[in-house]
């Protein structure tokens, strides 16, 4: 009986040391990847772009058991690395992402936070390495990703904060298709889905409505995307943060919203979002000058001298140019051109277009180029009106003048819905033959389309989106060609 007793306690005491054991595993668990105020408060200065502040909290939390800090400490080394356009800190920022994952490594698998801040680690290698032409490395860790994002879907299914990931990865992978003119556009109902599930989700709600709006304008065309998707961009979004400003500027734009965007721009201004992230320099100044403030080119200057790279600066200075050829003042004028380094080969499609632009610049006319920055400031009338009344004007102008001529008018008709004089003027760019040197004529043939689409001439639009893929384009061929795709396969499921 007593030997009985014996067994049955020792079982008794196995049970407990079972539950005990579980019990702690669980809060090691937790204590391993516990998403908690500090951890919220740190990722929000990394979002907010203050750096220092986030660093110390990283630096005073960094040896507790908790591998979100080790997650922040990426976020916050790549944020900080594309905010300043460091491109020559690019290696240090991959070493420190390099020893990030090898102490993530060590933490328990089976949490969900584990595959997630891997995916995530891997993404901005890969995106850094992308960037750095280092395409073979950025293949790589973008499948690490991948795989990591997968492991999260089937071991853990109802761990929403994945879905920006695969958001990404969705993304990018539609962007692979397009480059190999595959059509795509990320569906309103993944939109939808995402935005659903992350209302009540703390880690990513912030992350994802910085990002969702950016992705989904570069993943289809504008006209696609009805505005209560990013029901949170309210007028107040803005002022929470500089990447929240940038991302709504990028949207009002986007959406021709042009006063919008302005006052985003401004109140970022006040604020000193502008000190924070550079790249709102570039499209404040760029917004301004449309406008004809000379405060425009300050802030253009501003952007150059902050620019650690030298993306953006080739277009910024043909900014300025313009706006000094327009006034004119020809000693700023060529003060700009000079500053364009004609022997360097750019990234950046605005950057190209800048170089294009230079190549014909013994094309310039004062007007054209004030009616175009007046048009790209969604001042149509005024834009409309400086044509017309240049219309004496034509007779000496030569053949590719009278071709941007012809463009910028049936852009402002397009604008003013005065469809049949912007169809009128549209064809006559299209049969000029000077798509090669010109986007003019494939845009004038994507435009013909819309308008035809627009107006149920289903047939006449088919036409028009087929012609334009037809067509060449320097620089914008690839993005002129995907919109025709895409306005086409919206075409057959609109006749289905």
């Amino acid at each position: 009986m007593k030997h009985y007793n014996t067994i049955k306690s020792g079982k008794y005491l196995l049970r407990c040391l079972i539950l005990l054991s579980s019990l702690l595993f669980h809060m090691e668990s937790k204590a391993q990847f516990d998403y908690n105020p500090d951890i919220k408060k740190t990722h929000n200065l990394i979002l907010g772009l203050q750096f220092q502040k986030a660093q110390n909290f990283i630096t005073s939390n960094e040896n507790e058991n908790n591998g979100l800090w080790i997650w922040l400490k990426a976020q916050k080394c790549f944020i900080e690395n594309l905010s300043k356009t460091e491109t020559n800190k690019t290696d240090s920022t991959i070493d420190i992402l390099n020893l990030c994952i090898i102490n993530l490594t060590k933490y328990e698998s089976n949490n969900p936070y584990f595959d997630y801040s891997l995916a995530d680690i891997y993404l901005y290698k890969s995106f850094l390495q992308l960037n750095q032409e280092n395409y073979l490395s950025a293949l790589q860790n973008f499948y690490k990703a991948k795989r990591h994002v997968e492991n999260l879907i089937i071991d853990h299914p109802s761990f929403e904060a994945s879905k920006k990931q695969q958001l990404i990865i969705q993304a990018a992978t539609n962007y692979v298709k397009n480059y190999f003119n595959t059509s795509y556009k990320l569906e309103t109902t993944t939109l939808n889905s995402i935005q659903t599930s992350s209302d009540n989700n703390k880690i990513i709600d912030r992350e994802l409505k910085i990002i969702l709006p950016l992705i989904s304008y570069a993943s289809n065309e504008t006209s696609s995307i009805n505005k209560d998707h990013f029901r949170w961009l309210t007028n107040d979004y803005f002022k929470i943060g500089p990447l929240e400003a940038f991302t709504y500027s990028f949207v009002m734009s986007k959406q021709q919203n042009y006063n919008s965007q302005l006052k985003a721009l401004s109140y970022s201004d006040s604020v000193e979002f502008l000190n924070r992230f550079n790249y709102l320099n570039l499209m404040y100044g760029t917004a301004l000058l449309n406008k004809m403030d000379s405060n425009g080119v300050l802030k253009l200057n501003n952007y150059i001298l902050n620019n650690k790279s030298t993306n953006g600066n080739a277009y910024a200075n043909l900014k300025c140019a313009w706006f000094y050829f327009i006034k004119p003042n020809h000693e700023k004028h060529k003060q700009y051109i000079s500053k364009i380094n004609l022997n360097k080969s750019y990234k950046l499609n605005i950057d190209k277009q800048a170089m294009q632009e230079i190549s014909i610049m013994n094309q310039w006319k004062p007007e054209l180029i004030k009616s175009r920055m007046l048009f790209d400031a969604g001042e149509y009338h005024e834009s409309m009106t400086i044509l017309l009344q240049d219309k004496t004007k034509i007779s000496s102008y030569n053949e590719n003048q009278k071709l941007e001529y012809a463009y910028r008018l049936a852009r402002n008709y397009q604008m003013l819905q005065e469809n049949e004089s912007a169809l009128r003027f549209y064809k006559i760019v299209i049969a000029s033959n000077l798509d090669s040197k010109y986007y003019y004529p494939s845009y004038s043939a994507y435009n013909c389309g819309m308008i035809n689409a627009k107006t149920k001439n289903y047939k006449l639009a088919e036409f028009y989106f087929k012609l334009c893929l037809n067509l060449d384009a320097p620089i914008y061929k690839k993005t002129i060609h995907s919109k025709a795709k895409m306005a086409l396969e919206n075409l057959s499921n609109q006749l289905k």
